[in-house]
């Protein structure tokens, strides 16, 4: 998905480990395509992050996400009139009022956060923070509870600390609970039997934090001392709440009153790259050779880049059952414009200490085999693209695809209407 313009200045090009590499200013496009200039920044902490804040505060639009999941914000009997009489044009219109999150549902959904159970608030305080303290060498500074989001899972290095978590914020510190009895979670009940803390991370000794390419997940870069460094992965698998815990971890540093030792916020990991490049060229099955560098060249050409929910194949490149991986996820890109692919994503994966492919190509397709678009009048983030496979003897494929969000189906269906419709000089047909 595309870089918004509060990540600008932010964004490098570099590994998780390289910290000190040029920083990319990519296009505010819904294509996502990177620009090709890069500018050198020499920037301490507090500059990072006020940089960061500054650019949310002025822009109404601050990123790359989906508005509200209903058809408006009236009662739910009403919604479903307007999907039972709505006619194509009408739908995509609303799909083209979908464009970027606005700051205000980016503050309910950070409101919502701060609304923690009193119970719980109660149980961190005296059972978590007052322990931590006696431990820590903050002096007298007061540590205080800010924010609750859930994780789908979270990961420390290769390994996966747990399933289904709660992330706190503190003015300290990040911490993580596996929850391990749900019921009794929900009820508000003893809260030292039903989670358990699996991790500690002090923000001030976060270095780096990288925003998935596909914004459902955010890696952090925990400097320990000057030869260990710790990589967390916190995966929420929903656009909306990773750019929400991205704000509140940045806010967070910035009022800390702690020296910061955050040196980068980026979204273009190299490595990433490199490894989409491959399942590139082995479709494809070419090598990308230029003076440019390679991640450059290859990274603009990178279309649009979307996290889904949930995928279907019918026809002759049926899905297997299950998922290679335990902890994934899907995700859809277009390259070069001329062809769709859908990989399943190792979430566990964390640059080359996995052993393990990054990516798996799931199945992939040239624009110009789409013959049709289905829309769904019920799910709205939902879409069926119908595909005549010209390299199999014509054979009729269908995708079944449930987008993450909504803003992600309107750049979709912008996107790929553009590149057909440019190719055949005709209107894509989409129908329900």
């Amino acid at each position: 998905m595309s870089c918004t313009k509060c990540h600008k200045a932010l964004i490098s090009n570099s590994e998780v480990l390289e910290l000190h590499e040029p920083i990319l200013t990519p296009k505010n496009s819904c294509q996502g395509s990177p620009d090709t200039s890069t500018t050198s920044f020499n920037l301490d902490p507090n500059e990072v992050v006020n940089k960061f804040t500054d650019l949310v505060n002025n822009d109404t639009s601050s990123v790359s996400t989906n508005q509200d999941e209903t058809f408006s914000s009236n009662s739910s009997n009403q919604d479903a009139e307007v999907v039972e009489n709505v006619t194509i044009k009408q739908r995509l219109n609303y799909l083209n009022s979908f464009d970027v999150v606005s700051k205000q549902k980016l503050e309910e959904i950070t409101n919502r956060a701060k609304k923690i159970n009193n119970n719980l608030k109660l149980f961190l305080i005296i059972k978590v923070l007052s322990e931590m303290k006696k431990n820590d060498s903050n002096g007298d500074q007061e540590e205080s509870v800010l924010y609750a989001y859930k994780l789908k899972y979270s990961f420390y290095s290769v390994t996966k600390l747990t399933n289904e978590c709660l992330c706190i914020f503190t003015n300290l510190h990040l911490l993580i609970f596996e929850i391990k009895d749900f019921e009794k979670f929900h009820e508000n009940v003893d809260f030292d039997q039903c989670m358990i803390q699996v991790a500690c991370i002090d923000i001030n000794q976060i270095e780096v934090i990288e925003i998935a390419i596909t914004q459902n997940y955010i890696v952090l870069t925990v400097s320990i001392n000057d030869e260990l460094k710790l990589l967390y992965k916190l995966v929420t698998n929903d656009v909306y709440q990773n750019q929400a815990i991205l704000n509140s971890l940045l806010k967070t540093i910035n009022e800390s009153k702690k020296a910061s030792m955050l040196k980068q916020i980026k979204k273009r990991n190299s490595v990433t790259f490199k490894n989409l490049e491959e399942i590139v060229n082995l479709v494809e099955q070419i090598n990308i050779e230029s003076d440019i560098e390679e991640n450059m060249l290859f990274s603009s050409k990178l279309n649009l880049f979307l996290h889904l929910d949930k995928i279907e194949i019918i026809g002759i490149n049926t899905l297997k059952n299950g998922s290679i991986y335990e902890n994934c996820s899907y995700s859809m890109f277009i390259y070069n414009n001329e062809r769709i692919f859908i990989v399943e994503e190792n979430l566990s994966y964390m640059s080359s200490q996995n052993k393990n492919e990054q990516f798996v190509l799931i199945c992939s397709t040239r624009i110009n085999d789409l013959i049709q678009i289905k829309l769904f009048k019920h799910e709205e983030t939902k879409i069926e693209l119908n595909i005549l496979d010209e390299s199999s003897n014509s054979v009729n494929i269908k995708w079944m695809v449930k987008m993450n969000k909504t803003f992600q189906l309107s750049q979709f269906i912008y996107v790929i209407k553009d590149i057909w419709e440019k190719i055949f000089f005709v209107e894509l047909p989409i129908s329900f």
